[in-house]
């Protein structure tokens, strides 16, 4: 299950590291390690740390500092990439999530101008269009907001990403082989796309099970 992360208490931290104008956020200390040669070591509220070591203690604090700026960046980066992959993710689904709804838009309007031609085709069509809509809108709003589910904080249980990722990539074969059959470029660039995205999604799978095992 996901563990939710902290932040440590600032005034244990600044007992600790208490050196706390040099940048916002951070805390850092400088310690002889042995003659003439000091550490210097600094860290957040959660938990990152960074630390040089020099036979100058303000040469060993100001690569200190620099490497935390460094690290501020890269978090900011790394969020910053969150919402783009989430952006991506919510209009791949959109797009995938059209098709159940305009199928149910059809069936509807079919029903509504000839309500004589309803039958049993007409509740088991619209049975499985809204269950794979509401599927796609409820995968568009944990994609959008980062809530996954309880149990492990995934989109969706395991056995679910694996059907996923084997129907993106027989979908990816299928469309490759049809570019290079009928000469289209672009069909064939986007099932190379297709196959990427399966094969994220599967390395991002085994990764999560890969730290599973570590943490038993």
């Amino acid at each position: 299950m996901k563990q939710q992360v902290e932040p440590k208490n600032p005034l244990e931290v600044a007992s600790a590291f208490p050196l706390t104008s040099l940048l916002a956020g951070w805390y850092f200390r400088v310690r002889e390690v042995s003659p003439g040669q000091f550490i210097a070591e600094g860290t957040d509220l959660w938990g990152r740390k960074v630390s040089h070591q020099s036979g100058d203690s303000q040469v060993a604090l100001n690569r200190c500092v620099s490497s935390a700026r460094l690290v501020m960046l890269l978090v900011r980066f790394g969020a910053a990439y969150v919402i783009f992959c989430r952006l991506f993710c919510c209009a791949i689904l959109c797009f995938f999530a059209y098709i159940p709804a305009s199928i149910a838009w059809w069936i509807l309007s079919k029903s509504v101008a000839k309500p004589g031609e309803i039958n049993l085709y007409t509740f088991v069509g619209l049975g499985i269009s809204f269950t794979g809509l509401y599927f796609f809108v409820l995968l568009i709003y944990r994609a959008l907001t980062g809530r996954g589910r309880k149990e492990d904080g995934g989109l969706l249980p395991p056995w679910a990403i694996n059907l996923f990722v084997a129907a993106f990539g027989v979908m990816a074969l299928l469309i490759v082989m049809f570019g290079i059959y009928s000469g289209k470029l672009p069909a064939v660039l986007g099932g190379i796309s297709y196959f990427c995205i399966a094969l994220a999604v599967w390395s991002a799978r085994r990764n999560q099970r890969a730290r599973g095992r570590f943490r038993a």
